[in-house]
């Protein structure tokens, strides 16, 4: 990223459950923090992208039943208070996961709650039991109208196994519409999750586990496969994800990319930006990073948010990872656009010729460079002032003892109150630079001070 004259590069993309940050006082389902750094400066910028789900606020409901409840042993369930079956709706729509929910209106005086939200299962007719609440009870489900793309993984076929079994076989007069073919066959059942498609115009479609396609021989018909994905996916996030499923806690993973491609434009064209001054996101959270933050939210489908949402869960004990909301404090927000191109070279770079010299390559390293993060560096400087401190409390700890009898004496307690205003007055003047410095030149000053002395 070009930002005000400087190059950012790209260090790190982490996700968070819910977002950090909230729009017209409401957080999004997921925010995910694009990290770059300055490898001159060390500073950071920081892209906050939004996400939100595919038309949820506009989604349909259907009443499926009166006077019953549902039975959602096996998901999760919500209880709140509304005043109108609306408004249950509209917290269904809002909340990730909601499939069903019921309500019950008119029961004054009822322990019952208005509004149920279930998540995990819908309220169908096999799954509702008959409620004992009074007043109009209501059961609706949701309408979720979802549809399929098909994510290129690379070359190769899925092979047949104990996690992979070949649903059916097609052909076609081209290759084309072999894959055309393929789709809707494997759009059409439930538990397809692969095609693959040769050059010689015959394809395959494939049921298994995330894993089950990572290894795939080529043969001579050169085959290609596909990995099908929720319509409403974002395509830079599952390229992002990719196939296998992701690290339990505590493990790592090697994703290599299927082909060469720029994935993370995808996350930032087309925005507009709110640029403020904040701190960096793990501790000790220091004030130099610049943060974008898009207004526009994107587009995810519940599988990629549970995806992320379960593994997340899973390291945090449940807790999520997000932060709360902080208060603005009197900083300025920028409104800005991001534009793709090529930025202009800074104005003393110059390469031979009068050409503009390339931007200087991004440093290696796991984290974009060898030099320590300003949080390493910080830490390790907290660090050396606690061991520092740490060794003069002791040496005025063993001058006291050495004070007969072993501190203070009851005469020497008022005196020494008398006194602490002015110290405090005085090491407060002190730089923090020279608070070692000031205790070890004024040691003798203070055990005179200590024994009532002038």
């Amino acid at each position: 990223i070009w930002f005000q004259g400087q190059y950012y590069s790209l260090t790190s993309a982490t996700f968070h459950i819910h977002s950090e940050h909230v729009f017209l006082g409401k957080s999004k389902p997921m925010e995910m923090h694009i990290v770059h750094r300055n490898s001159e400066t060390q500073s950071a910028l920081v892209v906050a992208i939004p996400f939100d789900f595919h038309g949820d606020l506009g989604a349909t409901y259907t009443k499926v039943g009166s006077n019953v409840m549902c039975d959602n042993a096996l998901g999760r369930q919500t209880v709140m208070t509304t005043t109108s079956a609306r408004q249950c709706e509209e917290a269904c729509s809002r909340r990730p996961g909601c499939m069903a929910f019921v309500t019950v209106e008119g029961n004054v005086g009822s322990s019952c709650s208005t509004c149920t939200i279930y998540e995990g299962s819908d309220c169908s007719l096999p799954l509702q039991v008959p409620s004992s609440c009074s007043g109009n009870v209501s059961a609706y489900n949701k309408n979720v109208v979802t549809t399929q793309s098909y994510l290129g993984i690379g070359a190769g076929k899925c092979t047949p196994g104990e996690e992979v079994a070949e649903l059916g076989t097609s052909s076609g007069a081209d290759r084309q519409v072999a894959l055309w073919s393929c789709q809707e066959n494997c759009s059409a059942t439930k538990d397809c999750r692969f095609i693959s498609v040769s050059e010689k115009s015959k394809c395959a479609w494939y049921s298994g586990a995330a894993t089950s396609c990572a290894d795939r021989p080529t043969g001579r018909d050169l085959w290609e496969t596909f990995q099908k994905v929720e319509g409403d996916g974002h395509v830079g996030l599952s390229q992002l994800l990719g196939v296998a499923p992701l690290p339990k806690m505590g493990k790592v993973m090697d994703h290599p990319l299927p082909m060469s491609s720029d994935i993370l434009s995808n996350f930032l064209d087309g925005g507009t930006y709110f640029e403020y001054q904040g701190s960096l996101t793990s501790p000790p959270c220091t004030e130099r990073a610049t943060w974008l933050v898009r207004r526009e939210a994107l587009k995810f489908s519940r599988s990629q948010h549970d995806q992320l949402r379960d593994r997340i869960y899973e390291a945090t004990s449940e807790q999520g990872n997000y932060r709360a909301v902080m208060p603005l404090m009197g900083r300025t927000i920028t409104a800005m656009s991001a534009v793709r191109g090529t930025p202009p070279p800074p104005s003393n770079s110059t390469a031979p010729g009068g050409q503009p010299a390339a931007p200087a390559p991004a440093p290696a390293g796991p984290l974009g460079g060898d030099l320590p993060l300003i949080a390493t560096a910080t830490a390790e400087e907290a660090l050396a002032w606690a061991a520092r401190a740490d060794k003069d409390a002791a040496a005025l700890n063993r001058e006291l003892k050495a004070i007969p009898p072993f501190g203070l004496t009851n005469k020497d307690i008022p005196h020494a109150m008398a006194v602490t205003p002015a110290l405090q007055a005085e090491a407060q003047q002190v730089a923090p630079a020279g608070l070692a410095a000031f205790v070890a030149g004024n040691t003798a000053s203070i055990r005179g001070l200590l024994r009532g002395q002038p």
